[in-house]
């Protein structure tokens, strides 16, 4: 009688790369894969060695969190990213294994995992659960250097590698952020430090210098946008699992694309014979606009947007639209000198077959002048 099992990689692991659990047994066997009280998955397998890959059925359990800007917390729970789930092994001799695994949802490149490998290390021990490293789920920068436009700001996902951590932004000026549960997935809510250290210190900080008891981890640096005379946004979710934004300050231009004319035949009595008529015509908005110039990592950033299965078109009539984003052409210079700017499609996710002007809350308030108090001279 023998049974063993295990899950690879251990304690904890990326939805997006392989996940493989390993059952030997001496006899028949079945596997059930738990969310808490929720039966998630139950497989089986005949005796002897055998492996199945679950990365799949456990991205099923996870769901991305996104914020909506209004949250004034400095550390923001994201509950929805990580979750622990549980396997129950058994054979018809008796024997039974629990195994206690981590998901994350997120993943990195086949590249990046085989130079990992050839390393002898991983995403977590080096990166995502590194106290001396940046240790933030963002794509913009793998290095100690990160560094955000002031219109790109998002809370900033990250696992707690330690209990504690300090921000500091000038000499003497600093926040400890205490209280977290290593392995516990958080946000770091960047519009709330910096008004916390406005409303503090008076001083409105550009540059978060993150450090914990192994030394300076990260820096954070926030730049001035750049002056466009339009802008828009496109908030995504990015390869780690966390949601980003990336302006586009190109002119854009709307493009419909319609689909084929559905005709039918309908019966006209006062000539006895059929007329043509057709449905309503079904259109997709199209819009293609250059994404402003970008430097080298910015670009790389700009690809994991395209790649994303989840965006978002902000500013655009004063909505939210989700699109699905592609470019026209990635051709990038191999040693980028100067900022290159690259032509991209962003295609409405939604079809229409009714068109509307936008509709403003603004046009349906009760018009006033200059005041909201009412007076004989302006209302």
């Amino acid at each position: 009688m023998s049974l063993s099992a295990n899950i690879s990689p251990r304690t904890m692991a990326l939805s997006g790369n392989p996940i493989r659990l390993d059952i030997t047994s001496s006899s028949p066997v079945t596997y059930v894969i738990r969310d808490g009280e929720e039966t998630v998955f139950e497989g089986s397998g005949e005796e002897g060695n055998f492996y199945v890959f679950i990365d799949e059925i456990l991205s099923a359990i996870l769901a991305p969190i996104r914020y909506t800007g209004q949250e004034t917390d400095i550390i923001l729970n994201t509950s929805g990213n990580l979750k622990e789930y549980t396997i129950n092994v058994a054979n018809t001799e008796g024997e039974k294994k629990v195994l206690q695994h981590k998901v994350i949802l997120g993943g990195i490149s086949k590249r990046a995992m085989r130079h990992l490998n050839q390393e002898g290390s991983n995403i977590f021990t080096f990166k995502l659960l590194n106290a001396a490293g940046n240790f933030f789920m963002s794509t913009r920068s793998e290095t100690r250097i990160l560094t955000i436009r002031e219109t790109e700001i998002r809370p900033l996902l990250f696992i707690a590698p330690k209990t504690a951590f300090t921000v500091t932004v000038s000499d003497g000026i600093s926040k400890e952020i205490t209280g977290l549960v290593v392995g516990k997935c958080y946000a770091l809510n960047l519009d709330a430090l910096r008004r916390y250290f406005f409303d503090s210190e008076n001083m409105l900080a550009s540059q978060f210098i993150v450090s914990t008891d192994e030394g300076t981890a990260v820096t954070i640096i926030i730049l001035p946008a750049d002056v466009a005379k339009e802008r828009y946004y496109l908030e995504f979710l990015n390869s780690y699992g966390a949601y980003e934004c990336i302006d586009v300050t190109g002119k854009p231009t709307l493009d419909q694309d319609s689909g084929e004319e559905e005709t039918y035949g309908k019966y006209d009595e006062l000539v006895n014979d059929y007329i043509e008529s057709r449905e309503r015509v079904r259109t997709v908005d199209t819009i293609h606009v250059q994404t402003g110039f970008k430097t080298s990592k910015e670009l790389m950033f700009l690809l994991d947007m395209l790649s994303s299965d989840d965006i978002y078109l902000l500013g655009y009539e004063d909505r939210e639209i989700k699109v699905n984003a592609s470019a026209d052409s990635l051709a990038v210079a191999k040693t980028m000198n100067q900022p290159q700017s690259l032509p991209i499609t962003l295609r409405f996710s939604d079809s229409e077959r009714h068109f509307t002007q936008a509709l403003q809350g603004a046009d349906f308030d009760n018009p006033r002048i200059h005041t909201q108090e009412f007076s004989k001279e302006f209302n």
